[in-house]
């Protein structure tokens, strides 16, 4: 962000929900909001996109065909450049696509070899333990259930009810 914004450029971010988007503005400081959200402000000509403008879609995996259409349409219309964040292995697009590993597959990719979004070095090693998998993933859940970011219901908890329960904490 910053070497953009030093060359005058504009930097915007977003993802696929609006909690995710308040969380990649907190982490990178890259005002974000929700594609709806984006697209929507677009539609009324309520966005500032331009030729030296970069478009941030952070999780970009969760996005499916219909989404990409219209933010590269976006982005054509305008003369923003794109750049995808996500990862192809992890939860990916509801609706028609696995579009972000079709495009990694024939443009490339680049992987950050640094975890960014864990303040605290335990979780981010923790973090990167989970990408790799085996021991090293067990020990990363070992840790996460030490801090207490492991919740487990039981055999004797109905899910359908612990379910609703998470849904109404979250709300």
């Amino acid at each position: 962000r910053s070497v953009y914004e030093a060359a005058g450029w504009s930097v915007t971010g977003t993802t696929l929900s609006g909690d995710a988007a308040r969380n990649l503005q907190n982490a990178s400081g890259i005002a974000s909001r929700s594609v709806a959200s984006l697209l929507m402000a677009a539609q009324n000509d309520r966005v500032a996109l331009g030729p030296r403008s970069l478009l941030v879609v952070d999780e970009a995996a969760m996005l499916n065909a219909t989404h990409y259409d219209a933010v590269i349409g976006l982005c054509e219309r305008s003369g923003a450049s794109l750049l995808l964040v996500g990862d192809g292995n992890q939860i990916q697009a509801h609706g028609p696509g696995a579009m972000f590993r079709s495009f990694a597959g024939r443009i490339g990719t680049v992987t950050l070899s640094k975890v960014w979004r864990q303040r605290d070095p335990l979780d981010a090693r923790a973090s990167e333990g989970l990408a790799v998998g085996g021991a090293q993933a067990e020990r990363a859940i070992d840790h996460y259930n030490a801090q207490g970011y492991v919740v487990g219901t039981g055999s004797d908890v109905d899910p359908e009810q612990h379910l609703a329960a998470v849904v109404t904490g979250y709300m």
